[in-house]
């Protein structure tokens, strides 16, 4: 075997000597020129190992070029596994707010979004910041969905309007205004923004106030014709119904239209809610105390109050899960054609079917007190 170390050392020495070799045996001198002035087979050893070293030292620069480039690789993995992470981990916290807030509405019928729960939790008479998200024009803005006529987008924009200025006049007086049957509905399976949006495909819009305040809107109508150029087209205080239409839309129930309830408190006995209108009777328990739902449109962040007692909003039944149940039947969640209760149920018994529960706060019991004035008022 050749020693490598002699060659590093010593190159032009062993290439014009040759190498000398002590074995056990004896010595062998072996010369790097043969006859004819040839280099000797002795001579390639040496050859080889320079070739050897400049291929081993361009190997180390290959490797040395893999590891910085394996280096910049790992870093750039890090650097992206840490911002994949970090966007996991805010989808996540996303998803789990996602899935308490569907849980929350599935188990209460209150969209939290809105933190319902803590607004009507909260004492009335406080000045805080608003617990709510609010609703603007700008976020209750729609395109027109290609599957709707033009005149239906514009009269049901125009009815979310209107719906925003009884909302503001009744709010002077403390009185609620409330979603009821499909527009309630509607809302209670697909309500998940701030603001209410209303269903291009349904022929109205569904609300109730207490039969009290039935002459306040009917108050309103002429302005109503003014501002918004619908017309009251139904005025039936006896029933307590009242209908407000487009103008020159035509008939009732040719179009879209705005249908008013007036709910009559522990009547025929005590404990229900009649609507006169529809002869039908509910549990009180589902429906009071109406409960605040999501703020009428604001212009802009200027515009909105300071204090979430100044916010105007649109109001929802207690445990609408409930009162939806009674109305529509335990499959209620499940889009089908027709109207009325899946179970046939006679409109005078939607309540009880289940029974609906009751826990209330101190707030929500001293806000149900101001609401039972007004029946008692009637």
């Amino acid at each position: 075997m050749h020693n490598r170390n002699t060659y590093r050392n010593h190159p032009e020495d062993s290439l014009s000597t040759g190498l000398n070799k002590n074995n056990e045996g004896g010595t062998t001198v072996v010369s790097t020129r043969g006859a004819g002035g040839h280099t000797s087979c002795a001579a390639a050893p040496v050859l080889s190992s320079t070739r050897t070293r400049k291929h081993t030292n361009e190997k180390k620069r290959k490797r040395r070029g893999c590891f910085f480039a394996l280096l910049s690789l790992v870093v750039l993995l890090f650097i992206v596994g840490r911002m994949t992470s970090t966007s996991i981990t805010n989808s996540t916290t996303g998803s789990n707010f996602l899935s308490k807030e569907k849980q929350h509405k599935h188990d209460d019928g209150i969209n939290t979004t809105l933190q319902l729960s803590q607004i009507a939790k909260k004492d009335l008479n406080k000045t805080t910041k608003p617990a709510a998200a609010i609703c603007t024009k700008k976020a209750l803005f729609r395109r027109i969905p290609s599957s709707v006529r033009r005149i239906q987008y514009r009269r049901v924009v125009s009815a979310q309007e209107i719906l925003a200025y009884i909302i503001q006049k009744l709010d002077n007086v403390g009185a609620p205004v409330i979603l009821m049957f499909g527009t309630l509905l509607h809302e209670y399976r697909n309500g998940t923004g701030p603001c209410l949006q209303g269903n291009f495909h349904d022929k109205d819009l569904d609300i109730a106030v207490f039969a009290q305040h039935i002459p306040l809107v009917v108050a309103l109508a002429d302005d109503i014709l003014k501002k918004f150029q619908w017309k009251l087209k139904v005025k039936n205080e006896k029933d307590k119904i009242l209908v407000f239409t487009a103008k020159g839309q035509g008939a009732v129930g040719r179009g879209y239209q705005i249908d008013i309830y007036g709910l009559e408190c522990n009547t025929p006995t005590k404990g229900l809610l009649y609507s006169p209108w529809q002869n039908a009777r509910y549990a009180m328990n589902a429906l009071l105390p109406f409960v605040k739902y999501k703020t009428i449109p604001y212009d802009n962040a200027t515009h909105i109050p300071n204090s979430e007692q100044h916010l105007q909003f649109v109001h929802m039944p207690y445990n609408p899960k409930c009162f939806l149940q009674n109305l529509y039947g335990d499959d209620f969640m499940i889009p089908r054609k027709g109207t009325g209760n899946s179970d046939g149920v006679d409109p005078k018994y939607l309540y009880n079917r289940p029974k609906c529960g009751q826990l209330l706060s101190s707030a929500e019991q001293k806000e149900l007190e101001r609401q039972l004035a007004f029946c008692e008022s009637v």
